[in-house]
Formats: C-alpha cells, structure tokens, sequence
C-alpha cells in the first residue's frame, strides 16, 4: 500500500508505533519448506522472530507449583501473528498473560505459529510437520477465516485448488529479488514524503477501480450473486472438512 499503516488514526499519539513499523519495514521473507514462507530472524524492541521464523510471545518464567505446563499452538494468518501489535500484545501472548495471571498450579506456555498471509492448508501442513519432529501440544487453536475466504474468493474455488494457485501468488511475491524489494521500498518512501496529491490521486482511483495497482486477477469479481453464495457455502463446507 502506498498509505503507511504508521498514519492510521488508532496509531496517533502512540509513541511506539513508528519505531515498531521501522522494524516491520526491515523484515525479509524466507522459504519455508513444505509450507511456502516465513520471516527471516529479527531482533528488534517490538518485533522479535526466531531462526524458525516463530514470533516471540509473552509467556510467564515463573515455575508452577506442581512442575506441570500446558502446551498451546496457536495458527493463524497475520491477525494471529499480531499485525500492527507488538509482541507482548498480540493474541499469543494476550491468551498466555490471561491463562497464567488465574492459575498457580499450572504454567501455560503459548507459541505463535501465526503467519502472514497463511490459510488453514498451510497451518494444517505446519502442524503436521510439528509432530512429526516430536512436537507435543496438550491444545492446537486455529484462529483462521479471513484468509481462507480471500483466497477463495480471489481464485473462485474453494478448498486447497484454489488457495494453491493463491498460495502461488503470495510465495512469489513474498520471495521477489531483494534488488526489486528495495527498488519498491524506494518508490514507496519517495511518494510518502514527496507526493502527497499522488497519494490522493490514487485513492480515488482505487474507489473507482479496486483492482488498481493490483497485479492479480480477482474471479470472485466476476461472479453473480447467485454464484458468489454457492461459493461461500463450498468454502464453508471445504472449511469444516
């Protein structure tokens, strides 16, 4: 987008929203086999991922009486891994403050599996990697919908054909040239701060047209209403599946 996030309204008098969106602006994309992508290590004071590509989540130090933890994975897209929030503050952490501020005997420690742009096919695929490599959750909670309906929506299929193709997309983007990154984020940065009617302009072309500046075909765009409801009863059918 050509409008920073940093400018939104719930961001105003947040003295830590530009310095959290300067980090976001430094995270690099990598493959993630099996799965499609994550984010590279980063070290920063509100965004911080592991050599996994696992984002860091509050969970207390704090040793329960009896020795037992509870185990929660938590997937989702980018809601679950807490965009536009830092990291003690995303929903992770949000559940692991809650579940360990009213229990003694038990230490619950959460892990966000969330991922940016990942649909349930993925979460499922990245669980299932999990325990194959001895992983043991006492809970798995998926927090999903958003994603899977969008990619449905954007293919016109529901169900993992459809989300495929999406996926395709999305990896290719996501793992474009660091060279055509850095060009992007030159442009970006050169229409924030020196073209303000350019950021006006595009707006209003983007009421009229959408699909402006959107490099994908949206099927979904095309569909009767007829059509677009049989395809929100196939991806809630796909869904419960």
């Amino acid at each position: 987008e050509l409008d920073d996030r940093r400018d939104l309204i719930v961001y105003q008098n947040q003295e830590w929203a530009s310095a959290y969106y300067d980090e976001i602006a430094k995270m690099e994309v990598d493959f993630d086999p099996l799965v499609g992508w994550r984010p590279k290590k980063i070290q920063g004071q509100y965004v911080n991922v592991d050599a996994d590509g696992i984002r860091k989540t509050w969970n207390s130090s704090l040793d329960s009486q009896n020795g037992k933890v509870v185990k929660i994975f938590m997937f989702g897209g980018s809601a679950l891994w807490g965009a536009g929030a830092r990291d003690e503050f995303t929903i992770p952490s949000l559940l692991s403050k809650l579940l360990n501020s009213d229990s003694e005997k038990i230490r619950y420690e959460v892990t966000n599996y969330g991922q940016s742009g990942y649909v349930s096919l993925q979460e499922i695929q990245k669980l299932t990697l999990l325990l194959l490599g001895g992983e043991r959750p006492d809970y798995v909670i998926f927090y999903d919908g958003a994603n899977d309906v969008s990619y449905a929506y954007e293919s016109g299929i529901a169900g993992p054909e459809g989300g495929a193709r999406i996926i395709k997309e999305q990896f290719s983007e996501r793992l474009r040239s660091s060279f055509g990154r850095d060009i992007a984020k030159q442009v970006k940065e050169m229409v924030r701060d020196y073209c303000f009617s350019c950021r006006i302009a595009v707006k209003a072309i983007r009421r009229i047209s959408p699909q402006f500046l959107n490099p994908y075909r949206v099927a979904g765009r095309d569909f009767s209403e007829e059509e677009v409801e049989l395809l929100a009863q196939a991806i809630a059918r796909q869904y419960k599946e």
